[in-house]
């Protein structure tokens, strides 16, 4: 890290080679079909059996979540799990595609799009909930694809291959925003009627309350409660699922939540606080359905040094 730190020349040579891999490999995947995409898990099992990145922390939120009986059930799914991040990175390669009607038709099946009705006919703008929960990257090309003005927050990066992954990431209508002053921005794309797109199911240390998550106290932010409170807006949740052939996908989406329903006596911060509990409460709905598709990667349970004041998370920079 020192060594790219201390040698510009180094650290953009290696950025423009992985850049051009990226892009090569792209070209690459964009001529097969997603089917055959699907039979590449093998590749998912040789990092189980070789290269098992990270897998003491999958064990240890596995276990924390108390979803399976006993080790043979944990390792099955920790194997599951490699196997469904990399067809996500395969699939990312083959999403350009989406940008043609049939691939939609053929491969994702949808449940609930009635609820987003007015979103695509653009009478109204929200927020659109997920979680790092199956395809999350190529879930936000598809709702780009269903006419949905949209914008998703990212973490920006100033280098030349992050710049291509967001250019891969902005094939439909969905654009990347930099989450810096966050609020502000997805006021605006609000008030314009549009979309702003958040995942909500990572720890958050700054503009996040605590709640509980398969049965433990986490962090998450309070943004998407935040935005509704402050706007009337609308939270949709929307979420995929990769079926057990491995290449279509079902994406439901849930009827709208509104902050404001959960006030009592027009206290604000306590809305917020049961309204991201609700948000909360969704992810773990489908992590349950199909948790070898979730993210569990990241440590989501450490709250020791958090600051939970929802007064604080909810105007931040509102």
């Amino acid at each position: 890290m020192s060594l790219l730190k201390n040698n510009p020349a180094l650290k953009n040579f290696l950025d423009s080679a992985a850049d051009s891999l990226l892009r090569l490999a792209v070209r690459i995947f964009s001529r097969f079909e997603i089917k055959t995409i699907s039979k590449l898990k093998f590749i998912g099992a040789l990092f189980y059996y070789l290269l098992p990145i990270r897998k003491k922390t999958l064990v240890e939120n596995i276990q924390k979540a108390g979803i399976c009986k006993d080790n043979r059930e944990i390792e099955l799914l920790v194997k599951n799990i490699y196997i469904a991040q990399v067809l996500n990175f395969f699939e990312f390669l083959w999403m350009g595609n989406l940008q043609k009607t049939a691939p939609v038709h053929e491969n994702f099946r949808f449940h609930g799009l009635e609820n987003l009705r007015n979103g695509i006919a653009g009478r109204e703008g929200g927020v659109i909930i997920s979680s790092h929960m199956g395809n999350w990257e190529m879930l936000a090309v598809i709702c780009g694809k269903l006419g949905l003005d949209f914008s998703i927050l990212i973490v920006e990066r100033d280098i030349k291959i992050h710049r291509t992954i967001n250019e891969f990431r902005s094939v439909t209508s969905n654009k990347p925003i930099d989450r810096n002053h966050a609020a502000l921005k997805c006021m605006r794309l609000i008030k314009n009627k549009k979309f702003a797109g958040i995942v909500s199911d990572q720890h958050t240390d700054n503009a996040g309350v605590k709640n509980i998550f398969f049965g433990l106290e986490c962090m998450s932010t309070s943004l998407p409660a935040a935005l509704s409170i402050k706007t009337g807006a609308p939270i949709y949740g929307v979420f995929m699922i990769r079926s057990a052939d491995g290449y279509t996908h079902d994406v439901y989406i849930e009827p709208p939540l509104y902050a404001k329903d959960f006030a009592e006596n027009g206290d604000r911060d306590s809305a917020i606080v049961k309204c991201t509990q609700a948000v909360t409460d969704m992810i773990e709905k489908y992590v349950r359905m199909a948790p070898e598709q979730w993210f569990w990667f990241h440590k989501r349970w450490r709250i020791e040094n958090s600051d939970s004041s929802p007064a604080a998370a909810a105007d931040g920079d509102l």
